[in-house]
């Protein structure tokens, strides 16, 4: 009986990742950048969600035949020497990367004041600015 109340603490902590929980959620794309050229009218939907189950939803770009484009992946995040990233691994030529996460913040809606959630996801060749609504 200890063993198994020691395990299911165990598995709680690693399944309650505070930095996870701030990123998961509906995303909308502000800015996107694809090897420094402007492409959010490029894809099909301007945000991704990243559900809590780490699935997530993407959108896919208009150069790729949208029928055989996955539109789904896995995610994490994660931190690493200090910086926090999110991996996305996915079919999805665009998104399938670690991305950076900087800018990661809270800020006041002006119109609903309320609170939005902000931040700037890079790669090598992918740079996103989002923002998502916080209903809590």
């Amino acid at each position: 009986m200890k063993n198994a109340a020691l395990l299911f603490l165990t598995l709680a902590l690693f399944a309650c990742n505070p930095l996870e929980n701030k990123l998961e959620g509906g995303w909308v794309v502000d800015q996107a950048y694809y090897h420094d050229e402007p492409v959010l009218w490029d894809l099909y939907s301007n945000g991704f969600d990243l559900k809590p189950d780490n699935t997530c939803h993407l959108p896919i770009d208009n150069w790729d035949d949208r029928n055989t484009v996955k539109q789904t992946g896995i995610w994490s995040a994660f931190e690493e020497k200090e910086k926090i990233y999110l991996r996305i691994k996915t079919e999805n030529r665009i998104f399938n990367r670690k991305f950076q996460v900087t800018k990661l913040r809270k800020v006041r809606d002006t119109v609903s004041f309320g609170y939005l959630m902000k931040m700037t996801i890079q790669a090598d060749s992918l740079k996103m600015d989002c923002t998502k609504a916080l209903y809590k």
